[in-house]
């Protein structure tokens, strides 16, 4: 004897909170120095680049006051899943066999407040 069963299938919304867990590693990566000032370079590189427009690096590191390759580090964070999977987009500025890139930044809007609120308790603690 056999039995048919059928499972139809359930489609649900949920609200789920994001979840970011802002966590710097790396082989010479030290939380007792580190882990504030990479936070702080974080920030200041959302602040530079969250309202908008195409930015090289050299222009970034004026805005944010850290080196060119800090800030190369921190855009490839955000993109990261733990930092809340942010959009930074890359295009040639000028001719392309210049070797100039320019990014921008397109802040998720669902890990966007969660991130920031976590980079600040960070530093506050």
């Amino acid at each position: 004897m056999h039995t048919k069963l059928r499972i139809e299938q359930l489609e649900m919304e949920v609200e789920v909170e994001p979840s970011v867990n802002v966590r710097f590693n790396g082989p010479a990566y030290e939380p007792m120095d580190d882990k504030v000032r990479l936070g702080r370079q974080l920030r200041a590189v959302i602040r530079a680049m969250e309202a908008g427009g195409w930015w090289t690096l050299r222009e970034l590191e004026a805005r944010t006051d850290s080196p060119g390759a800090s800030v190369s580090a921190q855009m490839r964070h955000l993109r990261k899943k733990r930092f809340g999977s942010h959009t930074v987009e890359r295009r040639p500025r000028g001719d392309r066999r210049n070797g100039l890139w320019e990014y921008r930044l397109e802040l998720n809007p669902r890990t966007a407040e969660a991130l920031k609120a976590k980079l600040l308790q960070e530093e506050s603690q």
